[in-house]
């Protein structure tokens, strides 16, 4: 099973090259899952055979796909990958039209996920929407007495997105913008999510396999008075 490991920034730097060329080798891979796919689709289409199972492969290869590109475009526009963090989200990468409604009796904020895009599709969102009213409904409790239930919704996008206070230096905008500009993370947030010594930017991938986001690093800072 082949590993990286680096102990210093020289080997880090030597390493993302090597990343880079197993990411090329995996996304040559799954474009030929794809392409394999397409070709047995339109056979079976043509002898008027069902085509659904190939078209679960094809999806498939095709989220393969997707997530290989936008891996190797972020290592290639220089992001390390690192490991993951617990991050407070402030972008989100999407192209719905609105949030989805979500109704519920819960008025709890939600913050809403990112939707896996093709690099420089979509736009970036604050991933928190408020909760408003969205009518009532009757319910009956255990002694068979009815009463009123209040039920919510998530509003709309905010169109905004709020970077956190701590992270407002201009070299860390400066940074950030890059990155949103760019739209190869499908989320971008700040680590630790409390508040806390040495913040790091990170961005964020989704993986195709419903793992875990894989993890960037996009910019860090350490204030004097924390030392």
């Amino acid at each position: 099973m082949n590993a990286i490991i680096a102990v210093n920034p020289q080997q880090m730097q030597e390493a993302q090259a090597t990343t880079i060329g197993w990411i090329s080798a995996k996304l040559a891979d799954a474009n030929g899952d794809l392409a394999n796919a397409k070709e047995t689709f339109l056979a079976l289409q043509k002898a008027g055979l069902r085509t659904r199972p190939v078209e679960a492969i094809a999806a498939k290869a095709n989220r393969r796909v997707k997530f290989y590109e936008k891996v190797k475009a972020a290592l290639e526009a220089g992001y390390y990958i690192i490991p993951p963090f617990d991050i407070q989200l402030f972008a989100i990468r999407t192209n719905r039209v609105s949030t989805p409604d979500n109704v519920s009796d819960s008025r709890w904020q939600q913050e809403m996920k990112p939707v896996s895009l093709p690099v420089g599709e979509g736009r970036y969102e604050n991933p928190a929407v408020a909760r408003v009213e969205a009518g009532t409904v009757q319910r009956t409790n255990s002694a068979k007495q009815d009463y009123t239930v209040t039920l919510f919704k998530n509003g709309n996008w905010q169109h905004g997105i709020d970077l956190p206070i701590r992270a407002m230096k201009p070299q860390i905008i400066e940074e950030v913008g890059r990155a949103l500009h760019m739209k190869i993370f499908d989320a971008l947030g700040i680590a630790p999510a409390y508040r806390a010594a040495d913040p790091i930017i990170a961005g964020q991938i989704v993986r195709p396999d419903g793992r875990g986001p894989l993890t960037f690093f996009v910019a860090w800072w350490l204030d004097e008075a924390d030392l």
